[in-house]
């Protein structure tokens, strides 16, 4: 179990500071990004800025030149000066004209200067290795997992995290994996299984369960299921289990043909299958991190629909990730005993205990790098230098006042009674309270069902509205998955 600073239990189960860590890596690159597009468009906007004074110059050149020559250009007297005039009007018209064609191809050059793609591909870069190993609160997974005994299993992950943050992975799997190949029933059962399969026209026939081969798992929103085979050297039928939600009697069977199309009537299993079928579930529920865990390449990521590639201003990603963690760090900040460091504490054993922690320091030499505008978001969410006590007074300056009640007492003179000032607390910063904080990190009914899109919010209101779930860190073989499922199997 992982506590704060100072004791209290730590909403999540895993050591978040290397999360912490890692996301500040990840926000400091995709602000060096935004600062590279900052400068081209600088130089953008000076090019033209720069351009439009020299033809101010221009048109002021061709005005004195003008004026000084309408004397004698407008004579028809045939004069050598008369003529001369002429020619010199005709020769400064002529360069003018030039410079300004030459001003204009410039100006154009600046404008048509394509952004090295290299550049906006370290935001997925950047993205890639924080999500690699690392996930965000109130992530969603969504898997398609696939072993056909032909070839090497393959895996769809994908994951839809807070702040409209979508990502989609490729995964693979080490020969000896527990998801390397189709998955023999007979493991996850616990003895022999007999299920009663509805054959039409009110028969109905036996079929051993545990002789089949899990060759397939689904795990998405509101509706989880698998698919059994009887073999996998040829096309052959097999069942599609859909597992329970509420209110359902149990499992829902649907058959397949060999073309893996449905065929009869979905049916429930009875009372023994349906048992069976839930516990063997079970089992494959907590082997889902590690089938998460085999993500290898990140293939796609989107910020709102919209690929982060193709995003004009990269810092939006930076704020998105920055913002799902805000509370965590707010939190941590104020239950930390120690000045100027995140502490979190786990438990190894009734009498002992690990504590692990990051200076505060350390973080923000991370983000030398950055300008102060950039910096901005750090400071706000608590990742600055500043002592807790002016962190606090600065994100929630309610000081404590001094109220007068009514005078109290007898006679001409009576004594103003003055309250105590009101001690601040959690609370009053605007904080989510402890037990708010567990209860955020309780699994939810529907585990991987996204997230509500916080739609109209700014980075300054999200930072105080983010609710805290179950993030998991970079040690894969100790956490769960942030979406509930180890944890709601085991409840």
């Amino acid at each position: 179990m992982y506590r704060f600073g100072d004791g209290t239990p730590f909403p999540l189960p895993e050591n978040f500071i290397e999360t912490l860590v890692a996301a500040v890596d990840c926000c400091v690159a995709i602000y060096l990004v935004e600062a590279k597009i900052d400068e081209h468009q600088d130089r953008v906007s000076e090019a033209r800025r720069l351009a439009a004074d020299e033809l101010r110059r221009l048109d002021a050149l061709n005005g004195l030149v003008e004026t000084a020559l309408a004397p004698l250009i407008g004579r028809k007297d045939g004069r050598a000066s008369e003529q001369a005039a002429a020619r010199i009007f005709e020769a400064a018209t002529t360069i003018i004209r030039n410079s300004r064609t030459g001003v204009g191809r410039r100006r154009e050059g600046a404008e048509h200067e394509v952004l090295p793609p290299s550049v906006r591909a370290g935001v997925t870069g950047s993205l890639s290795r924080f999500f690699l190993a690392h996930q965000l609160p109130r992530t969603a997974w969504q898997v398609h997992w696939r072993a056909s005994g032909e070839g090497p299993a393959t895996a769809e992950l994908a994951a839809q995290a807070a702040r409209g943050i979508e990502l989609e992975f490729r995964a693979s799997f080490a020969a000896d994996s527990f998801w390397s190949q189709p998955i023999p029933m007979a493991d996850l059962f616990d003895g022999p299984v007999t299920a009663t399969i509805e054959s039409g026209k009110g028969r109905s026939r036996q079929l051993r369960l545990d002789p089949t081969l899990l060759t397939e798992v689904q795990v998405g929103p509101g509706r989880e299921g698998m698919v059994l085979r009887e073999s996998t050297k040829r096309p052959g039928p097999g069942l599609h289990i859909l597992m329970p939600r509420a209110g359902e009697a149990g499992p829902l069977v649907v058959q397949l043909d060999k073309r893996d199309q449905s065929r009869g009537q979905p049916f429930y299993l009875d009372p023994i299958g349906a048992a069976a079928v839930i516990g063997a579930w079970r089992a494959i529920e907590r082997a889902l991190p590690d089938l998460i865990a085999g993500r290898t390449e990140l293939s796609a990521a989107r910020l709102g629909g919209r690929a982060v590639s193709e995003i004009e201003h990269p810092a939006q990603v930076a704020e998105a990730i920055l913002t799902s963690i805000a509370p965590l760090i707010r939190e941590m900040r104020m239950r930390s005993r120690v000045p100027g460091e995140l502490t979190l504490k786990r438990d190894l054993g009734p009498d002992r205990r690990e504590e692990m922690f990051v200076p505060r320091q350390a973080l923000w030499n991370r983000m030398s790098v950055l300008s102060p505008r950039h910096r901005q978001l750090f400071e706000a969410i608590g990742l600055s230098n500043e002592a807790t006590f002016e962190f606090v007074s600065r994100v929630a300056p309610r000081a404590a006042r001094t109220r007068t009640r009514a005078p109290v007492g007898t006679g001409p003179e009576k004594v103003a009674a003055v309250e105590p000032p009101e001690l601040p607390t959690v609370e009053s910063y605007g904080f989510e309270s402890e037990p708010d904080l567990i209860e955020s990190s309780r699994p939810r009914p529907s585990p991987l069902v996204p997230p509500p899109a916080d739609e109209g919010t700014s980075a300054e209101e999200g930072v105080s509205e983010v609710e805290l779930t179950n993030p998991r860190g970079g040690d894969q073989s100790e956490v769960s998955v942030v979406s509930g499922i180890i944890e709601r199997a085991s409840a």
